[in-house]
């Protein structure tokens, strides 16, 4: 049975992915093969047809097209019944909201429809929220699960707290869009002068320099929090609008970590009502917060989890993953094959398709390597920059070894060597690692398996010296677990620079520059690579230099 799945067009984030007999097969974003940094309201029409390639198959061969999203009308009829239920507090400018929602959902969704599925009986609509679920807690290797899922909006509701058993998923409480944890974080980043739905990280990367209080718009009571609406939009409206450009104050600073030390909080005691309730300390995270990586980190030292689980690409892309992986569970009783131990899904390109690019563009120099990996570790020791374009493009917003910009993290100065002369990106934000899975204990305390970098963890005293431009200002790193059965090039590499330098880790960021999505294709990492700083790049077996 081949499953698509798809995420809807009014998500910001689109995507498809193809199941087949259980199995994924491929899965990648349309913002990556548009080259677009987002595709938000857009079909994934590039997306389709790269996954539907990938499986040997065509449009007519698609026995189910699962969705991740309701349709435009029940999802409109559920806001407005929650409305005259007394449940969600709507203002004049909320209704209006409200219906221009509806209306661009009803186009886009008629479109899509129109141009995809010729048989309505083969399309399954599958609850937002239940999709970001099903994405975690059916592609876990957990028997049994608490799941949070959270965003600013899907359909009716802004998040979820369910529980998974088995092949079942069972919602205990819906979080209502007027509690939108998603949309807090949005409107503060709006006001700090960052983009909402994009730079959310930036602001968390910003907490770690400020002091703050948790924000006083919140129902702190059981059975877990809630945000008061009336309260929530007279403090945005009180903040001061800062300018894109304008200079970072203290103020500012404080402000970021009051909203992370607010959304820590209420998820943590999220975590607490599921952990009362269930019995369970498993916990499934998805939806657009579960992309904040200080925040898992926290709930997995918190008190009421053992084992966490978040999903790669936790934005709206998910939904596509998640849709797929329930309606395959729905029509036969089962969870899909795993384990889901890696996120390499999207296109690779062979070397002849690579030295088909090279001498495209009329690069000179390069050469084909017999050793690709033992070439590029010597060149990291020697604290030369390297763009790392390798095997299957990654699914989700990480670099995992696949689109990578890697770096020496011993040296001190790397950090703002790459963010001025390649990254062009602010001097203060993190970078992650990458480190060989069997050493994240010694240079991390009380690590747990990170194959998706989405957890931060705080460094060893005794070793941040030997990762320095790798830990943040706070002492915390964000580790990417490189396991040798996933991606066994990676590893390599990480094992020729430790047998080099004595430190089986790199500085690991994403193959692109400010404003631009990670490059997919040989021709955009040729472009990227003459267009900044960078000094080397590895790409399948060859080495290219300036």
């Amino acid at each position: 049975m081949n499953i698509l799945g798809l995420s809807s067009p009014i998500s910001n984030h689109p995507a498809a992915c193809l199941y087949r007999d259980g199995r994924l097969v491929a899965a990648v974003e349309e913002a990556r093969l548009i080259r677009f940094e987002q595709a938000a309201h857009m079909a994934p029409l590039k997306a389709i047809d790269h996954v539907l390639s990938e499986g040997g198959i065509t449009l007519d061969d698609v026995d189910v097209f699962a969705v991740g999203h309701e349709g435009p009308h029940g999802s409109f009829a559920r806001v407005i019944g929650e409305f005259l239920r007394g449940r969600i507090p709507l203002t004049k400018r909320d209704i209006e909201r409200e219906v221009l929602y509806y209306l661009h959902h009803v186009v886009l969704w008629r479109g899509t429809k129109g141009r995809l599925i010729a048989d309505g009986a083969k399309l399954h609509r599958v609850r937002h929220h239940l999709a970001h679920a099903a994405s975690a807690f059916l592609l876990s290797d957990f028997e049994e699960a608490n799941i949070i899922s959270l965003d600013g909006r899907g359909g009716f509701e802004s998040g979820i707290l369910a529980v998974g058993r088995g092949a079942r998923i069972e919602i205990l409480a819906s979080i209502p869009l007027s509690s939108s944890w998603g949309h807090m974080v949005e409107e503060v980043t709006a006001r700090m002068g960052f983009r909402p739905d994009r730079d959310e990280t930036k602001v968390m990367a910003l907490a770690a320099y400020g002091e703050g209080d948790v924000f006083p718009f919140v129902d702190w009571r059981m059975p877990f929090p809630r945000i008061i609406p009336k309260a929530f939009r007279e403090f945005i409206d009180a903040m001061p609008q800062r300018q894109p450009g304008d200079p970072l104050t203290d103020e500012h600073r404080n402000i970021a970590a009051s909203l992370q030390g607010t959304l820590e909080s209420a998820v943590l005691l999220m975590n607490r009502y599921l952990e009362h309730r269930t019995g369970l300390r498993n916990l499934c995270l998805a939806g657009k917060i579960a992309m904040n990586c200080t925040m898992n980190g926290v709930l997995f030292r918190g008190p009421y989890t053992d084992r966490i689980f978040v999903q790669p690409a936790s934005s709206d892309s998910g939904t596509a993953l998640g849709a797929a992986a329930w309606v395959h569970t729905r029509l036969t009783g089962r969870r899909p094959e795993g384990p889901f131990d890696h996120a390499y899904w999207g296109p690779s390109y062979t070397n002849e398709q690579i030295l088909d690019a090279l001498r495209k563009t009329r690069i000179k120099n390069h050469d084909r390597c017999d050793d690709i990996c033992a070439v590029t570790a010597r060149l990291l020791a020697e604290n030369h920059v390297v763009g790392w374009f390798q095997g299957r493009m990654e699914w989700g917003a990480r670099a995992l070894g696949a689109r990578s910009i890697l770096a020496n993290p011993a040296e001190a100065d790397m950090r703002n060597r790459v963010s001025r002369d390649v990254k062009w990106r602010e001097m203060w934000r993190p970078f992650a690692s990458s480190i060989q899975a069997e050493h994240l204990g010694e240079y991390l305390e009380d690590p747990y398996r990170s194959p998706f970098m989405l957890h931060t963890f705080h460094a060893r005293k005794d070793r941040i010296d030997r990762i320095e431009s790798a830990v943040h200002v706070d002492g915390t790193c964000r580790p990417h677990g490189v396991e040798r059965h996933t991606n066994p090039r990676y590893w390599q590499l990480l094992e020729e620079f430790r047998k080099l330098t004595g430190i089986p880790v790199l500085l690991n960021t994403s193959f692109n520059v400010k404003d631009q999505p990670i490059v997919n294709t040989p021709l955009e990492a040729i472009a990227t690579f003459c267009s900044c700083g960078l000094e080397y790049l590895a790409i399948g077996d060859y080495l290219v230099w300036k």
